[in-house]
C-alpha cells in the first residue's frame, strides 16, 4: 500500500540524505532502489524537475557502484516507461554491456530515433542487445544490418518481432 505523497516526501529526503553519507555500496544500492520505487511509484506524471533530479541521483550513485552492482540498477530500471530518457539514454549507452543490455532490450523509455543513434554509434554487443527488443522497426534493422556483425544479423533473422525492409533484406542475404 503506498502511503499518502505528505508522507512520502519526509520519507524520500530522509532517504535521500542517507544516501549522500552512506559509504557501504550495498546499502548505498539498497537507498537507491527505495528512492527509484518512491519515483516510479507516483501516480501523478513526474515534473521536469524531478526527472531531472531524479536522473542526477541515480547516474551519481552509479558512479559510486561496484561494477557487479550496476547492471542490477540497469536491469531493475529497464521495464519501466516512468524512467527518464535522458537517464535511459545514459544508461543505454554505457561502455559497460552489462548496464545497457537490458535497457538497450527492454527499456519503453526510448524512442525509434534514441535506438537509431544507439546503433550508429555503439558497438556490436550494444547492437546484440538491439536486435533482441520485443519490436525492431525496419529503419533500426537496416542499421543493424549496415553495422552488425553475423552474431546480429542471426539475432535479427531470428526475431519475430524484427520488421526488415525489401533493401535490408537484400543487404542480409548478400552478407
Amino acid at each position: 500500500m503506498t502511503a499518502p505523497a505528505e508522507a512520502q516526501a519526509p520519507s524520500l529526503i530522509h532517504q535521500l540524505g542517507r544516501l549522500g553519507f552512506e559509504k557501504d555500496g550495498e546499502q548505498r544500492l539498497a537507498l537507491l532502489r527505495g528512492v527509484a520505487d518512491l519515483y516510479l511509484s507516483q501516480t501523478a506524471s513526474p515534473t521536469l524537475a524531478e526527472e531531472y533530479l531524479f536522473t542526477e541521483i541515480v547516474t551519481t550513485v552509479m558512479r559510486k557502484l561496484s561494477p557487479e552492482q550496476r547492471p542490477q540498477v540497469a536491469e531493475s530500471l529497464a521495464p519501466e516507461a516512468r524512467v527518464p530518457r535522458d537517464l535511459a539514454l545514459s544508461l543505454a549507452a554505457d561502455e559497460d554491456i552489462a548496464v545497457a543490455r537490458p535497457i538497450l532490450a527492454h527499456s519503453p523509455a526510448l524512442t525509434e530515433t534514441d535506438i537509431i543513434a544507439l546503433a550508429e554509434t555503439t558497438g556490436d554487443d550494444h547492437l546484440q542487445a538491439i536486435a533482441t527488443r520485443a519490436f525492431v522497426s525496419s529503419r533500426v534493422t537496416d542499421v543493424l544490418i549496415d553495422r552488425g556483425s553475423n552474431r546480429v544479423l542471426r539475432t535479427i533473422s531470428t526475431n519475430a518481432g524484427a520488421e526488415v525492409s525489401p533493401e535490408g533484406m537484400t543487404r542480409m542475404v548478400a552478407r
